[in-house]
């Protein structure tokens, strides 16, 4: 059992201490407990507590021997040789104990930058955490982004301190454009920052949307990026090539200047397969003198065989420089739809659709119905997987091909965006 001690004497080791046993006739040499060990007690005094300040944490203890003090108080990267410190900042206790050289200096908070939320095309939400504060409550937070490491914008709010999470909102961002950004924070102790992270924002465009060229850039330009969420790779060929002189939205054209090696490409693309659904292909044309028997504005495939599909005018089938719209497989032609006799004025644009909608093909020229003829009708077909380029200005055969421009090009799958007449566009999409 305990014996009753008092403060003189409960830790002597030779039986009259707390502990009744006599340790002093221990033969050992040298004697290992000339004292007995007690609990030391919690106080500013001696330094032996826990310390929280806003999400900062240490806890200091004393060990019982000179042989732990050495081997862990003096390398537990601490501000004391003789306390052990534990915790994530380790200059906290109010209280100076006697190794410390001078006041603590609170340092910047540790923080995590953490994925963006809510990523659109122009608008996103930035996200981190403030882990642990340097001993001074952060009061501003926030984020730097840019398009590079550098970054060169920011975000901030104000913030009330403590380890926790915070957001800010960003706007006015560039689709398909890839952002860096950290998070940060401000305390006395100066800025302190997360690690590096990036998003992208999204296509201006919904999912349905699987080809969007403008045709804008400056005269002469090769260069015609795909905005869609696809984000097609898209070859120009010969004088295929921006016009900013002739356009019908936005700041330019494709001029495809009436040569077989004159067009743009795209490689064979699961994004045109249609199979049995929906679609809708509307772009805007103008031919220039002289308009041809026959001009090819969006194929692939062999403009004769058996092509993936193609939208042209022709004379065929009883008609004059009339619109048509083929599809197949392989090896035979599955959909074949034609207008009646149309007139076309040079140097005039035309905004041009086709669309299916079940098993009704409907065409249109600058919104109006042309109420097309079935030589062969599509009913509830699958369209086959081509492995023929897609072209703009010319078909995947020898002598057909555009002598004109094509502006806002956009191919839809799953959806039919127009089955009665409608107003065409006014500004690019």
């Amino acid at each position: 059992t305990y014996q009753c001690s008092n403060t003189d004497n409960y830790r002597k080791a030779d039986g009259t201490g707390w502990i009744p046993v006599n340790f002093t006739s221990l033969t050992t040499t040298p004697n290992p407990l000339t004292l007995l060990p007690v609990d030391p007690t919690n106080s500013t005094s001696t330094n032996l507590y826990y310390t929280y300040v806003s999400g900062s944490w240490e806890l200091t203890a004393l060990f019982e021997t000179t042989g732990y003090q050495t081997k862990y108080a003096a390398s537990d990267n601490g501000t004391s040789t003789v306390l052990f410190e534990v915790g994530n900042h380790l200059k906290i206790t109010p209280n100076a104990v006697a190794s410390r050289s001078g006041p603590i200096t609170p340092t910047a908070s540790v923080l995590t930058t953490s994925a963006a939320t809510n990523v659109a095309s122009s608008t996103a939400t930035l996200n981190g955490s403030i882990t642990a504060e340097g001993g001074a409550s952060s009061t501003i937070t926030g984020f730097d982004y840019g398009l590079t490491t550098s970054y060169g914008s920011e975000a901030t709010s104000t913030y009330s301190g403590g380890a926790g999470s915070f957001s800010n909102a960003i706007s006015s961002l560039s689709a398909l454009t890839t952002y860096h950004f950290r998070a940060k924070s401000y305390s006395s102790a100066g800025w302190g920052y997360g690690s590096d992270q990036s998003f992208t924002a999204l296509s201006a465009y919904d999912s349905y949307t699987k080809l969007m060229l403008h045709m804008d850039g400056t005269n002469g330009s090769t260069d015609f990026p795909d905005v869609s969420q696809s984000q097609h790779t898209v070859t120009a060929h010969g004088s295929g090539q921006v016009s900013t002189s002739q356009k019908k939205l936005g700041t330019g054209s494709v001029s495809i200047p009436n040569a077989l090696t004159d067009y743009l490409s795209m490689s064979a693309d699961t994004d045109w397969d249609f199979g049995n659904g929906n679609f809708t292909i509307d772009f805007w044309v103008r031919m220039s003198s002289p308009i041809q028997t026959g001009e090819f504005f969006v194929a692939q495939g062999n403009a004769w065989d058996y092509p993936g599909f193609e939208i042209y005018m022709n004379t065929d089938q009883g008609v004059t420089k009339a619109l048509f719209f083929k599809a197949g497989s392989a090896s035979a032609v599955d959909a074949q739809y034609y207008s009646g006799s149309l007139t076309w004025t040079v140097d005039q644009w035309y905004h041009i659709a086709v669309v299916r909608s079940g098993s009704t093909i409907y065409m249109f020229r600058d919104g109006v119905s042309l109420n097309p003829t079935a030589f062969v009708a599509i009913g509830t077909k699958t369209l086959s997987h081509q492995t023929a380029e897609l072209r703009v200005g010319r078909s995947n055969n020898n002598d057909t091909f555009l002598n004109g421009y094509i502006d806002e090009l956009r191919i839809s799958k799953g959806i039919a965006r127009w089955t009665s007449n409608f107003t065409p566009p006014t500004a690019p999409y």
